[in-house]
């Protein structure tokens, strides 16, 4: 049986690199995107927060898909911020879509959860820091 493909996908960090190339890739295969970003900057890319879900909740509106990109990720961002924009505004994000009945939520990380190694090469096995560094 073939998947039945999405009709309209909400991407936050729609600005970042793995973001944006989503955003190009759904767009190639007809597909009705829109963009979240802290700076909206296109027409289908709108500027919100996704640790104020109220800003953003009526761009959820008939999305089959919502494929979580944003984040925030360096060394000088303090644990507090990390913690608000990636465990709790997140957490808002998934509760947002399920009030809008959306079956699938896509979470998207990086390498950068590993933060930086002085020891070499990483694998999967190595711890995962909560500040990216």
């Amino acid at each position: 049986m073939a998947q039945k493909k999405p009709q309209k996908v909400l991407i936050t960090g729609a600005n970042g690199f793995i973001g944006n190339r989503l955003m190009q890739h759904y767009k190639s295969q007809g597909i009705a995107v829109i963009g979240v970003d802290l700076t909206g900057n296109q027409e289908d890319i709108f500027q919100g927060d996704i640790g104020q879900p109220e800003t953003i909740s009526h761009l959820l509106a008939d999305c089959d898909v919502v494929i979580h990109t944003a984040a925030l990720v360096s060394n000088a961002i303090a644990d507090a911020d990390m913690w608000r924009v990636n465990v709790l505004a997140t957490h808002s994000l998934v509760e947002a879509a399920k009030k809008h009945h959306i079956k699938r939520f896509v979470q998207i990380s990086s390498i950068v959860a590993y933060g930086n190694s002085a020891e070499g090469e990483l694998d999967q096995n190595h711890p995962v820091h909560a500040d990216g560094g």
